[in-house]
């Protein structure tokens, strides 16, 4: 299963945000379970995050007539000074989640995706430097040392420079 969550704040008051969580249902990822929840005051780290992945995984269970056996969580909207604490809340909370509906452990990998990043990259061609192809991976020499962080060029935006997202692994489950 491959889910994604991330929070939107209203700009105007900043009383309110918006939490998205999304789960994949089959293993095509052409099927998603989806759920949004409002928090009060700001609130960037999810406190909903157990009640959207069990219900995501009952879906799962429901379409397949098995639960997953793997997780794999994106999630965006997290800043360098909140890291720390989404290690020491949201996984657990998705732990917990897991060993409730499941009553067994579940391979978690949480992914923290990062688009604010002054990280940038150039490729050389014979008239010099362009940015890499959207696609490019970057991750051994010049990421940060000690631990699974990755940069990926995505997409191509012109007339800007490519859009580069940074992925740190906080919990890495994956065969990799």
């Amino acid at each position: 299963m491959i889910c994604g969550i991330d929070v939107y704040r209203e700009t105007t008051t900043k009383a309110i945000s918006v939490a998205a969580f999304v789960a994949s249902l089959d293993n095509n990822c052409t099927k998603w379970y989806s759920k949004a929840i409002i928090q009060n005051e700001k609130a960037e780290i999810l406190n909903g995050l157990c009640c959207c992945l069990i219900s995501a995984l009952n879906a799962y269970q429901s379409e397949n007539k098995v639960f997953p056996d793997n997780i794999i969580i994106y999630r965006d909207g997290v800043g360098d000074g909140q890291l720390q604490v989404c290690e020491n809340y949201e996984i657990p909370q998705l732990e917990e989640a897991c060993r409730k509906l499941l009553e067994q452990v579940v391979k978690i990998t949480f992914i923290v995706v990062k688009k604010h990043t002054n990280t940038r990259y150039f490729s050389m061609n014979q008239n010099g430097f362009e940015s890499p192809a959207p696609g490019t991976i970057v991750d051994k020499t010049i990421t940060r040392t000690g631990s699974d962080n990755f940069f990926l060029i995505s997409q191509t935006v012109k007339p800007r420079p490519r859009i580069i997202l940074c992925y740190g692994m906080m919990r890495n489950f994956l065969p990799i």
